[in-house]
């Protein structure tokens, strides 16, 4: 067997693959990490897999795996059976794709869900900068702003109709509305 332990000797080198290959160790009752093997092991594997080649077909999934026929090392695991290997197989591989199919519908989802978030971000970030830049102009123009908010608010409390102030402000380059809104324009 060279460096390789029995099991894999027998899934690769014999191409049993892994679940088979550990089924014929078990029922030949050999440890299935043994490197050296005796004539009566020997024997006993030869044995076991002339017994799988003429084992009754009972196809079967078992731990997520297809099987030809009932496996030992899967005693009192649950298993779904059918009539045919063929009909284990179209029923994993259908289940599968479904499966498939319902990750990447979600997957689809997530990846828009994502993506609108990305922009929203953007939008955000976008926002944040006008409003900053708004902030900073107020900050920088405060004792302008003050002055105006104080001169309408004099004017108001000596009863000078909103006409006057309007026409008033108009005098030093300041917008103003009616309804008491205010237009500046800051630099």
């Amino acid at each position: 067997m060279g460096k390789e332990n029995l099991v894999k000797t027998l899934a690769i080198d014999f191409g049993f693959g892994g679940s088979y290959a550990e089924e014929i160790c078990c029922r030949a009752g050999v440890d299935k990490n043994k490197t050296q093997l005796t004539k009566e092991e020997i024997k006993k594997i030869l044995q076991e897999i002339k017994h799988a080649k003429e084992e009754s077909l009972k196809p079967n999934i078992a731990e997520n795996e297809i099987c030809s026929f009932e496996l030992k090392i899967h005693e009192g695991k649950e298993k779904k059976y059918y009539e045919s290997l063929s009909e284990a197989l179209d029923k994993y591989y259908k289940e599968e794709l479904i499966e498939d199919r319902t990750f990447q519908k979600k997957r689809k989802k997530i990846e828009e869900l994502i993506e609108k978030q990305k922009q929203h971000l953007e939008e955000l970030k976008k926002s944040a900068e006008e409003d900053k830049t708004k902030g900073d102009l107020i900050y920088n123009n405060y004792p302008y702003i003050k002055e105006v908010i104080d001169t309408i608010k004099q004017a108001r409390s000596k009863k000078i109709s909103w006409e006057e102030i309007i026409n008033k402000l108009k005098t030093k380059n300041i917008e103003a509305k009616e309804g008491g809104r205010v237009i500046l324009d800051l630099k």
